[in-house]
């Protein structure tokens, strides 16, 4: 376990992550590195810690387009993942532009012992809560299945694919964002289909999606 890492850092985002082509959950790679090689025990947390805030900063204001973000990391905690890598688990919380509230965030990442470097992070924004069940006519499910249809049909877009949202949960997030939990199906013309795990962030004053991933399940 590594001891608790605070980094705080005011940055402009540089755009939004990948293009309609990608699959939401690729996440541009953002790399951190630590300014020395550790000598000590010591020096070799904090180079996890500094390479760690670095690659997260970078990868969670490529989110924001435009918007000055300012990121706040916690506790991180490392388990081996092999001869150099590191698995990294934490959690942190960000503040966009001028609101006041904070929107809470975890994350997962490998971090490269010979390089004191974080490649990608995953990161999943919002909390953990049930949230409330929305009526599949609401304003905001529709816009979800809309959105979610557009970037399912850029990435398959050499088959012939759909996606139907079912259940969708959502929750307050921040001062004007909204949380929102889907289940869905894929479909793949003749073969076959699986379910869709749906995991967005919508900011309800500019109706941009700051998050819209999605990840294929099989649920037989």
């Amino acid at each position: 376990m590594i001891r608790a890492a605070i980094a705080t850092a005011l940055l402009l985002g540089v755009g939004f992550i990948g293009s309609p082509a990608s699959h939401p959950q690729r996440l541009q790679s953002v790399v951190g590195k630590a300014d020395a090689a550790p000598a000590s025990r010591e020096e070799g947390r904090q180079a996890v810690d500094d390479a760690t805030a670095a690659a997260l900063i970078g990868a969670i204001t490529t989110q924001f387009d435009q918007r000055r973000v300012e990121v706040e990391l916690g506790r991180i905690d490392a388990v081996p993942a092999g001869l150099v890598q590191r698995d990294l688990n934490g959690s942190g919380r960000l503040r966009i532009g001028s609101d006041a509230g904070w929107l809470p965030f975890r994350f997962h990442a490998l971090y490269d012992t010979e390089h004191a470097s974080v490649g990608s992070p995953q990161l999943t924004l919002g909390t953990e809560g049930p949230g409330v069940l929305l009526a599949a006519r609401s304003p905001v499910v529709r816009q979800l299945g809309n959105e979610l249809a557009r970037r399912f049909r850029a990435e398959f877009a050499q088959q012939s694919a759909r996606i139907a949202l079912g259940t969708v949960h959502s929750s307050p997030a921040g001062d004007h964002y909204l949380q929102l939990r889907a289940r869905a199906t894929a479909r793949f013309g003749g073969e076959g289909q699986a379910g869709a795990d749906i995991r967005a962030l919508y900011d309800t004053r500019s109706g941009d999606w700051l998050q819209l991933d999605y990840e294929l399940v099989d649920r037989s």
